[in-house]
């Protein structure tokens, strides 16, 4: 599709150009033709959520200076990542935003007879969650040319898209710790590894030996705001289940007063799941696996990860 969408631009451009040199248009003037946005300022600031993927479309307009055209004039737009110098000069560093993860959607857009502003062109803005947390991103936007031309555009114009990332969905692991684990397996299976960010290959297994339901306790080390518990249950143990059905999570300021957030269906085979607890604030959490599917003859629990989301 953005193949397509060059390959009609080109072609525009082609048969315009052929025109100009038929004498069939009339040129605007010199440095006539400008970014609607840029009259107030050369930013246009963008907070957004690297929670879930979405698209966001950012409209664009160009603006004739001088009155009215008398014709339909063309004006295409571009992104021109060389202009980052001129931003980072003004206002600091910045990041340019990936190409994976904005495009151009229509660059092209129509200033019509008897009007003196273009109708918009689109930047889709998505892939959120591949971009990096709370950091400014920002995308050059140019007029490259007006009818096929150079003159009509205002020298050394562009508009800073700028993004503003918001906080990582996922709430740091530093300073939790286990307070307590109703029962685990030496030589591999400690309560410890669900705090490390390994959660394939290192785990907590519960005992052998003692039936459901089975219980961590962990310190986050202050009160934290969150909403979500996530978990990982390693998929090298898909063969023999070992991963929850149903999960209870109670929370605590003090470890010593619990408030039930309520039981919840657990996954259906191995991998993550998150457990919407709603608005929550707490230091301590108790997650216990109230019921487990397993295939042996053996009833324990392996969690490779336990973790908090916004």
């Amino acid at each position: 599709m953005q193949q397509l969408h060059r390959l009609l631009y080109i072609l525009f451009i082609g048969l315009l150009t052929a025109c100009q040199k038929d004498g069939a248009r009339t040129f605007l003037p010199a440095s006539s033709v400008s970014i609607q946005h840029i009259a107030q300022k050369d930013t246009l600031y963008q907070e957004m959520s690297i929670v879930k993927d979405s698209t966001i479309v950012l409209g664009l307009k160009a603006v004739l200076n001088g009155g009215p055209a008398t014709e339909d004039h063309y004006v295409s737009f571009r992104i021109d990542t060389s202009r980052l110098v001129a931003f980072r000069s003004r206002y600091g560093s910045a990041t340019v935003l990936p190409t994976t993860a904005y495009y151009f959607f229509q660059p092209l857009g129509r200033i019509p007879a008897g009007a003196t502003e273009s109708d918009s062109v689109q930047v889709n803005i998505f892939s959120q969650t591949s971009l990096s947390p709370e950091t400014q991103y920002v995308l050059p936007v140019i007029i490259e040319q007006v009818d096929g031309r150079t003159e009509a555009v205002t020298p050394d114009e562009v508009l800073f898209i700028v993004i503003q990332t918001g906080a990582s969905p996922t709430i740091s692991k530093s300073g939790w710790k286990i307070v307590s684990a109703s029962s685990y397996t030496t030589g591999g299976g400690e309560p410890e590894n669900v705090l490390d960010n390994n959660d394939e290959a290192t785990f907590w297994m519960s005992s052998f030996i003692q039936p459901m339901p089975q219980n961590l306790v962990i310190d986050f080390g202050k009160a934290i705001d969150f909403s979500g518990v996530s978990y990982v249950t390693p998929r090298s143990y898909a063969t023999s289940g070992a991963y929850p059905t149903q999960v209870k999570i109670e929370l605590s300021n003090d470890g010593s007063t619990w408030t039930d957030k309520g039981s919840f269906t657990g996954l259906s085979s191995t991998g993550a799941g998150t457990l919407d607890v709603g608005s929550s604030t707490a230091r301590y959490m108790r997650f216990t696996a109230v019921k487990v599917f397993m295939t042996g003859f053996f009833t324990y629990v392996v969690i490779g990860g336990i973790g908090l989301e916004h």
